[in-house]
């Protein structure tokens, strides 16, 4: 990426060190104390307990009104003397800050040298600045440090995210995933110009302007992965997660395919007053080895008279379509 100087030099300075001393889970509205613990029997840890359970106070927000989704609605239309379109904007913005660094710290990075005014940041074949970063998605994935890794992960945990927001009624849905994706535009700014250096707005603006084009063909590809199976799905995540490697091995493929199906089934059943109050939780895909390793019961089955009908039943179905 680039680097103009339309910011002054001891701002920048001032940015870098408070980045550094503040790391991406720190910068979070959410009190740890509400957080729930991973388990790695599904992607998420969704928790049974109630607030009052857990010695919290009852939030505003998980009281309902007539024809509004369970825990979206304020009670008594107010927060703190605010009106009620009011408070569900401060809300809307809270929560989903903390779901979305949730999203953000799957694949977190640093660049070290961009601290250090010295040192020339390292680059891959592709000009892409190169950080360090440990965990599932780079450490056993194979994924290289850096913006573009973090950039996808993150948009593949915001499409879960995304998915489950749809089921809000229209006036508040819209407002959620709003602000959702507000949060990851901010925060890949900020990423922009603390570790790579990127201080002219005008460039910045570019990128993200190219980001949200991303987000929007992730957002379609895997819509379309859900809709026609897992082998359009598994396309989808080896064009973007992957950025279509020929060499790639299709067995970590079918582990963030099994990852997304599994997150999706245990966000549909969360209760709402868990994703409202940013109680989700992402494991790591290395989860799903075990399902995704199990031979399937179809594969020891031979191939009929009645199989045979079917497919080129099939093959003549889609080429009818071809031709129109």
């Amino acid at each position: 990426m680039a680097n103009t100087s339309a910011v002054c030099r001891s701002c920048l300075v001032a940015l870098r060190r408070q980045a550094r001393a503040t790391p991406l889970e720190a910068r979070s509205p959410v009190s740890r104390a509400a957080t729930v613990s991973i388990t790695p029997r599904s992607p998420f840890s969704r928790t049974t307990r109630t607030y009052a359970s857990a010695g919290l106070p009852e939030p505003a927000l998980a009281q309902t009104q007539p024809g509004a989704a369970p825990g979206v609605a304020v009670a008594g239309g107010k927060i703190r003397g605010l009106p009620g379109d009011i408070g569900e904007t401060y809300i809307a913005r809270g929560a989903t800050e903390a779901l979305f660094k949730e999203c953000a710290r799957q694949a977190d990075y640093v660049v070290p040298e961009a601290f250090e005014g010295s040192k020339e940041v390292p680059k891959n074949e592709a000009g892409e600045d190169i950080g360090q970063g440990t965990g599932w998605w780079y450490e056993e994935l194979g994924l290289p440090p850096g913006f573009a890794a973090w950039s996808q992960v993150t948009m593949l945990h915001m499409y879960l995210l995304t998915v489950r927001l749809r089921y809000f009624p229209q006036q508040y849905s819209t407002l959620w995933l709003q602000h959702l994706h507000d949060h990851f535009f901010y925060e890949a700014e900020h990423r922009m110009t603390i570790f790579h250096g990127i201080s002219a707005r005008g460039v910045r603006n570019k990128y993200l302007k190219d980001l949200y084009d991303q987000w929007r063909g992730v957002t379609a590809a895997y819509d379309e992965g859900l809709i026609r199976g897992d082998a359009v799905l598994a396309a989808a995540v080896w064009r973007n997660v992957f950025k279509a490697r020929e060499d790639v091995d299709w067995t970590k493929v079918a582990l963030v395919v099994s990852f997304m199906r599994r997150g999706l089934r245990a966000l549909d059943k969360a209760q709402d007053r868990q994703i409202v109050g940013g109680l989700v939780r992402f494991a790591s895909p290395g989860t799903e080895a075990a399902m995704v390793g199990a031979e399937s019961e179809w594969m020891k089955k031979s191939f009929g008279p009645e199989d045979e009908e079917a497919l080129q039943g099939y093959l003549k179905q889609s080429e009818s379509t071809k031709k129109k």
